[in-house]
């Protein structure tokens, strides 16, 4: 199932960001009592914004929900942190990947051990199979790919091929990952040290480029990603180095403090070589963040990330 299609199904939220001045959600209540559902968005983009969705079982108190995926199935993944630190002992975690079927009905959840840490939740179908992609932030630190019950295929840390995280103490904290056509992948640091990986389809590191600062090729907490190959997509290198290929790997920066809220990657540098990768940033329209909003039990998840 298309997400777009699920959330309109569902009546979920989707917050725009905008290439003015201002940002943020457009809200367009029914009435002012609220006994009509509020409308969110803009455009093409408008949505019926329904809270407390899905049979969330009394096992689950929602933290901070940063991710959602869909299956093939239909069923969605939702992600949350399940805690702000590491739990005292195994009995005070709680899963942090909660599987409902498109009608909200709780099917499963799991992830004890990312508990405190829950951030990505990406799906891709390989070989017939679909896995997870689990970004686990601080203090959990990994990035994790599973079946879709949870079973460990392989676990990442920081990368010691690079030599970016040598220095003792380095953070290295991952947010999102983005998919390549070849069955690769990119792993954005967007909480720790604002670099990107990438790695093959056998989960082989290949590169890593970025670092924190402003200049061409820096990074500022890439917290989202995706890869960007829809044709006719050339921007200004790209007609200067006679690229056809078009922009790749997009990067969205959580910081707004310089107004550069994107940054486009090529493919043109050589692997291992971040003095060559180039980039540029703009504000622009990009899919929202999920926000969590909690009632007086703890228990109330409000909003599905739309696509803007």
């Amino acid at each position: 199932m298309h997400r777009r299609t699920f959330v309109k199904q569902t009546g979920a939220a989707a917050l725009a960001v905008t290439t003015t001045g201002s940002s943020g959600p457009f809200v367009h209540a029914g009435d002012k009592s609220g006994a009509k559902t509020p409308i969110v968005g803009k455009g093409e983009h408008r949505y019926e914004c329904h809270h407390n969705w899905g049979e969330v079982p009394a096992s689950i108190h929602w933290f901070e929900t940063h991710g959602v995926a869909i299956d093939n199935d239909g069923f969605i993944y939702i992600k949350h942190r399940a805690g702000g630190e590491k739990p005292k002992t195994p009995a005070d975690a709680q899963d942090s990947i909660v599987v409902f079927d498109p009608a909200g009905k709780f099917v499963r959840s799991f992830g004890k051990e990312y508990h405190g840490g829950g951030h990505g939740i990406d799906i891709r179908k390989e070989n017939g199979q679909e896995f997870l992609y689990l970004s686990c932030m601080f203090p959990v630190n990994l990035v994790v790919k599973t079946d879709l019950k949870g079973e460990v295929v392989w676990i990442k840390q920081a990368p010691a091929e690079p030599h970016v995280y040598d220095k003792p103490n380095t953070p290295f904290s991952p947010t999102n990952v983005a998919f390549a056509p070849d069955g690769g992948f990119y792993v954005g640091d967007g909480y720790g040290s604002h670099y990107i990986h990438q790695f093959d389809k056998d989960a082989r590191w290949v590169r890593t480029w970025g670092g924190e600062g402003v200049g061409p090729g820096k990074l500022k907490t890439p917290h989202g990603r995706w890869l960007d190959n829809r044709p006719g997509r050339a921007c200004s290198r790209c007609q200067r180095w006679g690229c056809t290929k078009g922009c790749k790997l997009v990067a969205i920066s959580r910081s707004v403090l310089d107004n550069r809220h994107a940054a486009w990657f090529h493919e043109r540098a050589e692997p291992g070589c971040a003095s060559r990768e180039a980039a540029e940033g703009f504000p622009l329209r990009v899919p929202a963040t999920i926000w969590k909003s909690q009632n007086d039990s703890g228990s109330s998840w409000n909003h599905f990330k739309g696509n803007c």
